[in-house]
């Protein structure tokens, strides 16, 4: 006599993921949902425009990133989302520096996930250096302000850096490139996940403009020298991963 086994149905939680683009402040969590992953970044900072005759301006500097950041959803109706606005670039001629990306944050229950803005890089005729990457921290916007501006009582109060494993993190953006005559392309602080560092060249690889907008999301926009105008940062984006259950 033959015997068959019914094997038990496989159960898979419901997942919702959510992609924005512009600020919300009241995005609806699902009623099934228990914990969402976040992630994102803050704006690219803006190029800065160089009076020099050997340099450019400095690259603007990336925004700072979260991965999968999970926040458990107890009682939790809606989430907050602001996207940070883009940082632009140095007009052409001012020799000034380009403007901060503007910061990303999500809040979540009472906990709020700062994603700094990169910051706008140099200009002026020497020191042309690139714009440092945003900060990415669990914290208010004070505490941001303190890392991002690099203050000892942020440290001294505990807030740093946010550094973590692969398979989530916080983590600061790449800084953008200093001003100089060499083919350094996306930054010398290297490419961050959602968009590197600006450029900070005069002596520009084929197929990339001198003073180019940063495309996609949280990269710095590349500096420029004389007439020409820097190019702008790009603006923040957050991904809500809604899931059923719990961590």
């Amino acid at each position: 006599m033959s015997r068959f086994i019914t094997p038990a149905p496989v159960v898979m939680p419901r997942r919702l993921i959510m992609t924005l683009a512009v600020s919300d402040p009241a995005v609806p969590v699902p009623a099934w949902a228990g914990i969402v992953y976040v992630s994102g970044c803050g704006a690219g900072g803006g190029g800065g425009n160089s009076s020099s005759a050997t340099a450019r301006g400095g690259g603007g500097g990336a925004g700072g990133y979260a991965v999968r950041v999970p926040v458990v959803l107890d009682g939790v109706a809606t989430c907050g989302v602001t996207i940070g606005a883009s940082g632009a670039g140095a007009l052409s001629g001012t020799a000034a520096a380009g403007v901060d990306g503007g910061n990303t944050t999500i809040s979540v229950g009472g906990i709020d996930i700062q994603l700094g803005g990169g910051k706008g890089g140099a200009g002026g005729a020497s020191g042309l250096v690139g714009g440092r990457g945003g900060t990415a921290i669990i914290g208010v916007p004070e505490d941001l302000a303190l890392v991002q501006n690099n203050d000892p009582v942020g440290q001294a109060a505990g807030v740093s850096q946010g550094l973590g494993g692969p398979a989530s993190a916080l983590a600061s953006g790449a800084g953008g490139a200093q001003g100089n005559v060499s083919s350094q392309r996306y930054g010398a602080g290297g490419v961050s996940i959602f968009g590197g560092g600006g450029p900070g060249v005069t002596s520009q690889p084929a197929g990339v403009t001198p003073g180019g907008d940063a495309t996609g999301y949280g990269a710095g926009g590349a500096g420029s020298q004389g007439a020409v105008a820097a190019g702008d940062g790009s603006a923040g984006l957050v991904i809500l991963e809604f899931e059923e259950g719990s961590p």
